[in-house]
């Protein structure tokens, strides 16, 4: 029904519901006042009822129809033509119909004017106005020409005038009106948008904003509510003591504050809060009354989080103490300097060079140098580094004002390298007077040792833990068949020169001095340039640092080679028989003892070949000892060769010889061995002019097949080497247990 009223959905012709409100209204004030003429008797019953009945049906006519109409020509949609169209019949109808209702007719001319007034734009309301005048006087005009008998012009004249007046006055009251509704419009806009602005401003602040009315946060912007860790619902109505850490704090600060305001005056302080999270916050407060001297009324208040500010601050303010304690407590001197002069120094500076502070600042350094030459070249060389903006370091041999002597290194470097126009610089002399007499007692130490350490034909090496980098001496490298001046990398890594049989002894005896202090010494033999070895003793110490831990091992290599060759040639001559330098009986019964015990961990059987030379005493008793050693020495030389390298031939003495075969392939192939060396030895032999020959007797045992002690081995061949020359001799025979 509604759509139906208000037509289709079009921009130009689409009426809001709002006019069809209004020109209802307009019905139903034609009708109160149609009632109220009709019962003071200005007409009769039927012409208000014909007046009403005829208005509501003109005007649903007239708006269903004709909704737009005159109604276009005017952009308020406060004044439909429905009223417009009423307005014409109730000028109209009751004139024409009755000389009394005219009286009527003022008043509602006036009162449908009056809601003009308020309702419509000043222009259209004289539109309106004149229209409806117009409308009066025809209806006036036609009465007079219809029924001139009960119509006086002149009475009709003086109304017309009077309603006219009443026009007049009327639109120019509406007229104040419309300037007083612009106005208000305007101030309206103009306080809307600068509450906009201030709400805009008080939203997007950088710093907290807060409202206070009776002790109680009424308004908030959002950056107090996340400077806090709130959202803003949770502030609102709450009082200020939850941003606070406990009642004091919040009573002492508002006390504090409620003095300044009730005097009238803004009151600024940094106040101690908290976070919802409990976090400390330092605020700086700036708060005022909205109603001087009376905060209870409203209170604006104003945070700034200052506390990474005070954090900065203190950190600021402690460094600079602790600058300045650097400053005169630092163990060296330190000088400000500017335009070449000193502006200030610490106090160690008048120790180091023996003058107290007044006669130190203001003055330049000059007159501690030795020499002029020596003054200028360090001012040269100082300004071409700060002109490149650079620091610059040297040590110098100063003189104090009673001429003792000291050293110093000097640094020094511009206060503000990108300020050229304002040149001052600081410079922090150390004293190394101790340390420079130090090095030279330490380099006629170092002179002094070298001179022993070639003297002792020692080879020193310095192993440094902590950087694994390690020092040879000259006599060191030279040991190893290297030049005295050959890099040392030459011959890193040490270990790897280590003979591979003495290696693993030589690191553990290493890593066992570093953990438990045992001694570091030993003989190894180390790889030369030649690739030849060498025999050397070596010692070491290392030195320990308070925590226990070794930090440095020093030691020394002295070439024993000539001792070692002595050492073997003892061992050789007391294990070795000195005629046919072939193993003697001591070394045969080591050989024996290792090579059962390897049988028997292996099950691989073992002989032992007992052999006695036939017909030697002979060979001596006619050609002499010398012709016996010849005999002998050759007999050594053939047996060596027959066996093989794993086997063993020894003298025992005098012409008896033992050979010790390992890991044989049965009883024949020992019986085969055993003819080789029958005929090895029964081969002439040259003694000087003469020619002799010989044979050999040979007895033979075995393991496990014999027994598994290796002097019952020996016993059981001597036995069956007996029985050999008891049965005609120079042949071979085995051990039988039967005999």
């Amino acid at each position: 029904m509604t759509q139906q009223l208000t037509g289709p959905n079009s921009e130009q012709q689409h009426l809001p519901l709002h006019r069809l409100y209004l020109a209802v209204a307009s019905s139903v004030l034609t009708v109160i006042i149609t009632v109220i003429v009709a019962r003071f008797g200005y007409i009769d019953l039927s012409a208000a009822v014909t007046f009403v009945g005829m208005t509501a049906l003109v005007s649903g006519i007239f708006y269903a129809l004709i909704r737009t109409g005159f109604n276009l020509r005017f952009s308020d949609p406060s004044l439909t033509a429905a009223q417009i169209i009423t307005a014409g019949i109730v000028t109209s109808y009751p004139v024409f119909a009755s000389h009394a209702a005219r009286p009527a007719f003022m008043i509602f001319y006036l009162t449908a004017f009056m809601f003009g007034v308020f309702v419509l734009q000043m222009h259209k309301l004289v539109q309106v106005a004149l229209f409806l005048l117009f409308c009066y006087a025809c209806a006036v005009g036609l009465a007079l020409i219809l029924r001139p008998d009960v119509n006086d012009i002149s009475r009709e004249v003086f109304r017309f005038a009077i309603l006219a007046g009443l026009l007049g006055w009327l639109t120019a009251l509406g007229n104040y009106v419309q300037i007083l509704q612009k106005r208000l419009k305007t101030a309206n806009v103009e306080v809307t948008r600068l509450l906009r602005e201030q709400r805009l401003v008080f939203d997007t602040a950088t710093v907290g904003i807060m409202l206070l009315r009776e002790r109680e946060i009424v308004d908030c912007n959002i950056r107090l509510a996340t400077m806090f860790g709130y959202s803003r619902d949770e502030l609102l109505g709450k009082s200020p003591r939850l941003l606070f850490a406990d009642e004091a704090d919040w009573r002492v600060a508002t006390d504090e504050a409620n003095k300044t305001l009730l005097a009238g005056q803004a009151a600024k302080r940094a106040i101690a809060m908290r976070t919802k999270a409990g976090l400390p916050i330092v605020c700086d407060a700036a708060m005022d009354s909205l109603f001087p001297g009376d905060p209870v009324r409203g209170v604006v208040l104003i945070l700034n989080d200052i506390t990474v500010a005070k954090l900065q601050e203190s950190s600021l303010r402690k460094a600079l103490f602790e600058q300045l304690a650097i400053f005169n407590n630092a163990p060296a001197g330190i000088v400000f300097v500017r335009n070449r002069n000193i502006e200030d120094c610490n106090q160690f500076m008048t120790k180091l060079v023996g003058e107290p502070y007044e006669d130190i600042v203001g003055k330049n350094a000059e007159r501690w140098f030795q020499s002029r030459e020596a003054r200028e070249k360090r001012r040269r060389e100082t300004n071409a580094a700060f002109a490149r903006r650079e620091s610059y370091s040297y040590e110098e041999h100063f003189v104090r004002k009673d001429g003792s002597r000291f050293w110093c290194r000097v640094h020094g470097g511009l206060v503000d390298a990108s300020d050229p126009d304002n040149p001052s610089a600081v410079f922090v002399l150390v004293d190394i007077t101790e340390r420079v007499d130090a090095i030279a007692e330490l380099r006629q130490s170092r002179e002094m040792l070298e001179m022993v350490i070639r003297a002792a034909k020692s080879g020193i090496w310095d192993f440094n833990l902590a950087d694994r980098k390690i020092v040879f001496s000259a006599r060191f490298l030279e040991i190893l068949g290297y030049p005295g001046d050959t890099d040392p990398s030459t011959v890193m890594p040490v270990i790897e020169r280590v003979h591979a049989e003495d290696r693993e002894r030589i690191e553990r005896s290493f890593r066992e001095h570093i953990r438990s202090h045992v001694p570091l010494q030993g003989d190894f033999r180390l790889k030369k340039a030649n690739g030849e070895y060498v025999w050397v003793s070596g010692h070491g110490e290392a030195t320990w640092n308070e925590s226990g831990r070794a930090t440095r091992v020093v030691g020394s290599i002295d070439d024993i080679s000539h001792a070692k060759d002595r050492e073997e040639e003892v061992h050789r001559m007391a294990m070795h028989d000195v005629l046919t330098s072939l193993p003697n009986r001591r070394l045969l019964e080591d050989r024996l003892d290792h090579a059962l015990a390897t049988a028997r961990r292996e099950n691989k059987p073992l002989a032992v070949m007992l052999l006695d030379l036939d017909g030697f005493k002979s060979v001596n008793d006619s050609h002499g000892h010398a012709a016996g050693d010849i005999v002998l020495n050759t007999v050594a030389v053939r047996l060596r060769a027959c066996i093989r390298e794993s086997d063993t031939v020894a003298r025992t003495g005098g012409d008896e010889f033992v050979v010790l075969v390992e890991n044989f392939q049965g009883g024949v192939a020992v019986a085969r061995l055993a003819e080789k060396l029958l005929n090895c030895v029964h081969e002439s032999i040259s003694v000087g002019e003469h020619i002799v020959q010989i044979g050999v007797s040979i007895g033979i045992s075995s393991y496990p097949l014999d027994s598994d002690q290796p002097a019952q081995l020996i016993r059981m061949a001597d036995k069956a080497m007996y029985r050999v020359k008891e049965t005609g001799r120079n042949g071979f025979r085995f051990h039988s247990a039967k005999e």
